[in-house]
C-alpha cells in the first residue's frame, strides 16, 4: 500500500509478531524516523485498548490483505 499525502492522514504503525524477538523489534525501531511509543497490548489501560484494533480485527485485516494480493498475483 502507498500512502497518498493528499488524501490520507498520518499513519501509526503496528509491529506484529507471534513471539517476542528483541532483534526484530530493534531493527524495526531503528528503521523508523518517527517518534514511537512501545507497549504491550496487555499493559494498555481499558480506555486505551478501545482505541486500538483487537487481535481479531488485525488478523482479519491482514488475512484480507493477503487474499487481495493473492488475487492480483499473476499465475505462474
Amino acid at each position: 500500500m502507498v500512502r497518498d499525502s493528499q488524501r490520507d492522514d498520518s499513519t501509526i504503525g503496528f509491529l506484529i509478531g507471534t513471539r517476542h524477538n528483541k532483534a526484530a523489534v530493534q531493527l524495526a525501531l531503528d528503521a523508523s524516523a518517527n517518534p514511537l511509543a512501545v507497549t504491550n497490548y496487555s499493559t494498555l489501560s481499558p480506555a486505551d485498548r478501545e482505541l486500538v484494533p483487537t487481535e481479531e480485527d488485525l488478523s482479519r485485516i491482514v488475512q484480507a490483505a493477503i487474499d487481495h494480493i493473492g488475487e492480483r498475483a499473476p499465475d505462474h
